[in-house]
């Protein structure tokens, strides 16, 4: 991220989204549309990427090994722990067809394609996904599918020598058109198609495009607190009942964009810039990966007869354990190997064919 400055705002604003998401799926009548945060980090990732990629492309700088090296570094070294622990925990908690099938996850959340194997099983909110240890790695299948395509579209948008603004704002505007269209008549497609979730990425990008804002101080804080305010509605009015993504992804999806364009220095935004919140937007990343494998691996092994307070209990305990795992997988595995480059290829290459060894 070298390539625009750093803004605390917005590991806070990960923050957000990570818990919103964590709590979901930990207690989904707690916060029934607490899995928003994912379309929150939608936007964050095109805003971030889109701001990095003409940064560079602008200065001639841009280089697409330098570029695919950083999310190799991003990425890889936690998906790779996790899914060598997950397989490792699967083996001992897991029938022989419930191991055959997590191979195949794995293999999947491996080659960032995630969202095409889920799509082609069940969709995301049936009872028969809940206990898929890598479920979650959907999300991921679509970000890279997007990395892949992001940084040759803004090339050639700016070699075109047009504002890519309106490009990209063009680009939001189909890709949100075909979400609705296929929202009704085809949720799973609408839900893990790279195509109807373009949208919320290249909104970032819109966000990132824009001239720089006009508004005093006043109107930023009016902007954040609107954007807040629609993420957090959004968490309690949307549920997996309603269509999703669909118009209902347009809520947390604008309040992110509002959040981002407000700045740094708006009211809201500076509230997310508190320690807490950024030490855990930090972990977002890590937390997101491991919080899932052992809520799933709870339900798959827990007795029948706990529930009420016991089962409460348990769930608070796996997300303690969750937090304590990234942090460790922050401090342990992210800074030294994201920031560095001793054995970095070593271990990505023995995490990932530690995976892969699983499925065969």
């Amino acid at each position: 991220m070298a390539s625009i400055p750093y803004r605390k705002d917005l590991d806070g604003l990960r923050c957000v989204a990570v818990l919103a998401i964590v709590l979901f799926h930990a207690s989904p009548p707690s916060l029934p549309g607490g899995f928003v945060g994912v379309d929150v980090f939608f936007v964050l990732s095109g805003f971030l990427f889109t701001s990095i990629i003409v940064t560079e492309i602008g200065e001639d700088r841009f280089s697409l090994p330098r570029f695919y090296g950083r999310r190799i570094r991003r990425l890889f070294p936690a998906l790779a722990l996790v899914l060598a622990a997950t397989l490792a925990a699967g083996w001992f908690m897991l029938s022989a067809d419930d191991y055959v099938s997590l191979g195949r996850q794995t293999v999947a959340g491996a080659a960032f394609y995630a969202n095409f194997h889920f799509w082609g099983a069940s969709g995301y909110f049936d009872a028969s996904t809940q206990t898929m240890p890598l479920l979650h790695l959907w999300s991921l299948g679509v970000e890279e599918q997007f990395y892949l395509v992001w940084p040759l579209t803004l090339w050639a948008i700016l070699r075109m020598r047009v504002r890519p603004l309106w490009v990209l704002g063009l680009l939001t505007a189909a890709s949100f058109a075909f979400c609705l269209y296929v929202s009704d008549g085809d949720p799973d497609q609408a839900f893990y198609s790279p195509f109807s979730r373009l949208w919320q990425l290249s909104l970032g990008g819109v966000v990132a495009t824009l001239p720089p804002s006009a508004a005093g101080a006043r109107g930023r804080s009016i902007l954040s607190a609107a954007g807040l305010l629609l993420i957090l509605l959004s968490c309690w009015l949307i549920d997996p009942g309603q269509p999703v993504p669909g118009v209902n992804a347009a809520m947390p999806t604008l309040g992110a964009a509002l959040l981002i364009r407000a700045g740094p220095e708006a009211f809201v935004n500076r509230l997310l810039s508190i320690r807490p919140a950024v030490a855990i937007g930090r972990i977002s990343y890590p937390l997101y990966l491991w919080h899932w494998p052992i809520l799933a691996f709870l339900k798959i092994v827990q007795p029948s007869d706990v529930g009420g307070w016991e089962l409460r209990l348990l769930k608070v305990c796996a997300i303690a354990v969750a937090i304590l795992l990234s942090w460790a997988t922050y401090v342990i595995i992210e800074r030294r190997l994201r920031y560095g480059r001793t054995h970095i290829q070593l271990f990505i290459g023995s995490m990932t064919a530690a995976a892969c060894g699983g499925h065969a």
